[in-house]
């Protein structure tokens, strides 16, 4: 059993996951990122339409930039000497 965004999973079912506003932002499941590393607000990286005074509105809310998920967090560096997985028994 393992978490994702199907509510309709085992895991899921048995443990309900709630949204958190990182999820909704685009966050992976995974909680491991204390700073993520920012990139400039685009528009087509939103599902809905964004443009002009709304897109102007963003910038100015996020000057530095929002989230990139697709990244590390910064200064993040890989797990050592730690167990990556859980036996599954």
């Amino acid at each position: 059993m393992s978490a994702s965004q199907d509510p309709a999973a085992k895991c899921n079912v048995i443990y309900p996951r709630f949204s958190t506003p990182r999820i909704v932002a685009g966050s992976p499941l995974v909680n491991d990122v204390l700073k993520c590393q920012l990139k400039p607000v685009n528009a087509a990286d939103y599902p809905v339409t964004i443009a002009g005074a709304d897109l102007a509105r963003l910038q100015t809310i996020f000057p530095s930039g929002v989230c990139d998920w697709s990244k590390p967090g910064a200064g993040q560096e890989p797990l050592r000497g730690t167990y990556l997985r859980l036996p599954l028994n």
